[in-house]
């Protein structure tokens, strides 16, 4: 949710600025409640869910800033609200990882921001993939996790960039197999 938080807050700032008249109302209220308040659910439910091209910039944002964070191994060291001092939540490890959260953090304000602000026609076929892919991988990371829980207790290290690539692989393995059955019913349905 940290790294979500500044995914969601570039999305709502660039909403802000494209909006217009009393949408522009809207999103500025929305925009103070997330940032100084860190209150979401105004935004998830008065953008988010009226506007597919805005879940969609904030769902990749994040999802390209979780990856950049696991592969940069950045890891929460105390909680507190998720307002626009969230990124403090990363200080206090060894090294580079405030650094390295940091980038994180960028990465999931801007792609949005910048996302929101291009004019992209998005297509329905990228909608039912994004929520196929989004699906697979919650079924499967629990047994990722799982099986690297069970290499980690034997004392083998494992490591996030490992994780993170055997998630896509095998989504990406189910995702192919489920296409198959998919094809192969909607044959059947039509002859």
């Amino acid at each position: 949710m940290n790294i979500a938080y500044y995914a969601m807050s570039g999305m709502i700032v660039a909403y802000l600025i494209r909006a217009k008249g009393e949408e522009k109302q809207m999103a500025g209220v929305n925009a103070v409640t997330l940032i100084v308040g860190g209150i979401s659910e105004p935004t998830i439910f008065g953008v988010l869910v009226r506007n597919k091209k805005a879940m969609i910039v904030q769902v990749i944002g994040s999802a390209i800033a979780g990856l950049v964070g696991g592969f940069l191994g950045v890891t929460v060291y105390s909680f507190g609200a998720t307002n626009f001092m969230t990124i403090l939540q990363f200080a206090g490890g060894p090294g580079q990882d405030f650094i390295n959260a940091c980038i994180a953090c960028g990465i999931a304000f801007i792609v949005p921001l910048v996302g929101l602000l291009k004019k992209v026609r998005i297509q329905n076929r990228f909608l039912i993939w994004l929520g196929t892919i989004s699906y697979e991988i919650y079924i499967i990371h629990p047994f990722i996790l799982y099986f690297f829980e069970k290499e980690t207790a034997e004392g083998k290290r494992v490591g996030n960039l490992e994780i993170v690539l055997w998630i896509i692989g095998l989504t990406l393995l189910l995702s192919s197999v489920l296409k198959v059955v998919q094809d192969n019913l909607v044959r059947k349905v039509r002859s």
